[in-house]
């Protein structure tokens, strides 16, 4: 009897979730694969709430996020748990999705144990590396700075997050959106709401071009400015509201599990897709005169 490939998706914050969860569920939905779920704890509260919402039990919690944990350490802690992961349950192919630390550590563990990856929305650029990331959140730090600016502002409601499902609903009972966040500048779009993004640069200029959005920066003055155009221009508003979503047609699930399991089918394993990568290293150290 063939073995059958075990597929491990790696994810750790709320976004990896909602966008990895078609899939998992696409290609639990084949039972040619095992499907394994590990969720690193990148985020703690946030992440299963997505998981609630779209009934996905992850097969394994690392919890590597601790207090005011610097980037390094999460990415060093993250690092070592995956690898002990990995040898344990010797994936086949992983799955990482976006460009978070998670991501990142998923991706170099795989590669210095020569596991093939699938990386699900990659390439995202505002071509600068320090910006565009702002996200009221569970993190403490960025509480501490939104609550003194905005907390006694009676037109303003401070909110714990929302689960994915309750925000969603908001999204679309709401006029217009204001949001640094990546994930809300895909998603206003299919509930055709206007978005205004507080950010000076997205990597996600899709929808600038499309007219969905409109990068407004951080500026109090232009901020207004923009959100009183909006509120009062109807023929802005719904041309807006009606331009073409250029963040796909929901079938993206569906096209990889096709190249996922026609990889399969023509080559018998995953672990083929590293050999012309390792052939032409060998091609290489040997011209250099190397090994």
């Amino acid at each position: 009897m063939a073995v059958k490939p075990k597929l491990m998706f790696v994810l750790g914050t709320r976004p990896e979730v909602i966008k990895l969860a078609p899939v998992i569920i696409r290609f639990r939905s084949n039972p040619d694969f095992i499907v394994h779920v590990c969720s690193t704890g990148q985020h703690r509260e946030m992440p299963s709430q997505a998981f609630d919402a779209f009934q996905i039990e992850p097969d394994r919690e690392l919890g590597v996020m601790t207090d005011d944990q610097p980037l390094a350490s999460l990415s060093s802690r993250s690092l070592d748990a995956l690898d002990e992961v990995y040898r344990a349950e010797n994936p086949s192919f992983v799955f990482v999705q976006g460009d978070t630390t998670t991501a990142m550590t998923a991706t170099l563990g795989s590669y210095y144990i020569r596991i093939p990856v699938g990386h699900v929305e990659a390439g995202l650029r505002t071509e600068n590396k320090f910006s565009p990331f702002p996200p009221v959140h569970y993190n403490p730090n960025v509480r501490d700075a939104v609550m003194p600016l905005l907390g006694q502002c009676e037109n303003v409601h401070l909110t714990d997050p929302f689960g994915y499902v309750d925000f969603s609903r908001l999204m679309a009972a709401s006029y217009l959106i204001l949001t640094d966040s990546g994930r809300i500048q895909e998603e206003a779009p299919s509930l055709g709401r206007p978005v205004l993004v507080l950010r000076d640069m997205t990597e996600r200029p899709e929808g600038i071009a499309a007219g969905n959005a409109i990068l407004v920066g951080t500026r109090t003055e232009e901020i207004v400015r923009q959100a009183m155009r909006l509120w009062r221009d109807t023929g802005l508003y719904e041309s807006m509201a009606e331009a073409r979503n250029p963040y796909g047609d929901g079938n993206a699930a569906d096209r990889i599990h096709d190249v996922v399991a026609a990889l399969v089918s023509r080559c018998g394993r995953f672990d083929s897709l590293l050999e012309p990568a390792a052939a032409a290293a060998r091609r290489m150290t040997s011209a250099a005169g190397i090994g």
